[in-house]
């Protein structure tokens, strides 16, 4: 089996959510979807996006720029084709990040369709199901009352474990004061996990995170700037709860330094970053080999699929910001992501993004 063909579209889908803070108003999501067709007829969907609108059209023009680098290439080898695409890239590394990650789930929903095979499973998992915690509506712009309901609701819908962010002050009793609302909301069974979304210096995000400990923190995620690798390692052994990090850093050798200088007890791997799903198994290996368990940013659709296949896999993020793109997007169950047994992601896009483009 050969790739003959590369198609791209790009799919603007409204949101209209307020995030609050530095990221302000989330208008839309802005998506670059890849088409691979094989000689054999099969074919495989992958997607990237962005956040900001003036980034797709190069995101876009990364893409097609690949056509010629996976032409009459076997999908079956994404070890090779990612290196090919790797070792040609032409953009930017943020942009080539997305671009590579659009390709390579692409190539591995081929594979897994030509194979008639669910990707989980082409990638070693025996498992069909990942937790899942609810991350959606509890934004940094809601205060804490609020916060408190949507929480609730969330686990009244069956999930275990929810995410807030940060208020966005360093004062450590008024950042308290949410996680405090939300524990006597959902009881203390549920896992709170706590974005502190890189605001703080190490010196208030130690003291923040000691405030929060209290409350029964599952995870302090992003206290510092995620490239201040010294102050994100400085707050991880200082705190007991584990420090989570890593949504921002692009292509592995950038996870691989974070887990190196000691950053990181929980790494978290966001897929378009990190280049797809291919070089996500690379981190993982890594991860593992230290103990540490990896986590899933963003893309649940995709990101559960290699979080069931790998050994240190243990939650993914429910943000259901692409789902609009699929009639069958996936499906919770008692606040646990069950995996289809389709081909591939077991993911039919929408009749109406039938509009592809030639590469």
């Amino acid at each position: 089996m050969k790739i003959e063909s590369l198609r791209t579209q790009i799919v603007s889908l409204p949101l209209n959510v307020q995030l609050g803070g530095k990221a302000g108003r989330l208008a839309s999501i802005e998506h670059v979807l890849v088409q691979l067709r094989s000689d054999t007829g099969h074919t495989g969907t992958g997607y990237t996006f962005t956040l900001l609108g003036s980034d797709v059209a190069e995101t876009a023009q990364a893409i097609r720029a690949l056509a010629s680098v996976v032409a009459g290439e076997d999908p079956s080898q994404p070890d090779r084709l990612w290196e090919r695409m790797y070792s040609h890239r032409n953009a930017p590394d943020g942009t080539a990040a997305r671009a590579i990650s659009a390709v390579d789930i692409a190539v591995w929903d081929l594979h897994g369709r030509a194979a008639g095979t669910p990707v989980y499973r082409l990638l070693g998992g025996s498992r069909s199901s990942v937790r899942a915690y609810a991350s959606y509506d509890l934004w940094e712009s809601v205060p804490a009352d609020t916060l408190a309901e949507r929480a609730a609701s969330f686990v009244r819908e069956g999930f275990t474990a929810v995410k807030i962010r940060t208020g966005g002050s360093s004062d450590p009793a008024r950042e308290a004061e949410r996680i405090s609302a939300v524990r006597a909301a959902v009881g203390p069974d549920v896992a709170i996990m706590y974005d502190a979304l890189q605001y703080y210096e190490p010196g208030d995000a130690i003291a923040i995170g000691q405030a929060l400990e209290a409350h029964g923190l599952y995870w302090l995620e992003d206290p510092v700037p995620e490239d201040d690798l010294d102050g994100c390692s400085k707050v991880a052994q200082a705190l007991q709860a584990p420090v989570a990090c890593g949504e921002a850093l692009v292509f592995p050798d950038a996870y691989h330094r974070l887990m190196d200088a000691q950053a990181a007890d929980i790494v978290m791997v966001d897929l378009k970053n990190v280049g797809g799903i291919t070089p996500w198994r690379q981190v993982a290996a890594r991860a593992e080999e230290l103990n540490l368990p990896v986590v899933s940013h963003l893309s649940p659709e995709i990101s559960a699929h290699v979080l069931a296949a790998i050994p240190n896999g243990l939650v993914v993020e429910w943000i259901p910001w692409s789902f609009g793109l699929f009639t069958d997007p996936p499906r919770l169950s008692k606040g646990v992501c069950q995996l289809s047994e389709r081909a591939g992601f077991g993911l039919t896009l929408s009749p109406a993004l039938d509009r592809w483009e030639d590469a």
